[in-house]
């Protein structure tokens, strides 16, 4: 297993597997955000569900804005 460093810098999750002990992963978010989470290991579920939902709705909204934008006017 890899040093907690390590894994921070190259974005990957950090997991304890012989105890479910809170580690820290640092998600990368438009490569200039870095957002901290708490995660245990029954959160992945959770974690991806979020970021799926934060992924459809900045691309329903930039889609919808920017086409129905150029449509209209032009």
């Amino acid at each position: 297993m890899e040093s907690p460093e390590s894994a921070i810098d190259t974005g990957q999750v950090i997991l304890s597997w012989p105890k479910m002990e809170v580690e820290f992963c640092r998600i990368e978010a438009i490569g200039l955000v870095y957002v901290d989470f708490e995660i245990v290991r029954g959160d992945f579920l959770l974690i991806f569900a979020f970021l799926l939902i934060f992924y459809l709705i900045f691309y329903l909204f930039f889609y919808l804005v920017f086409y129905l934008f150029f449509f209209w006017h032009f």
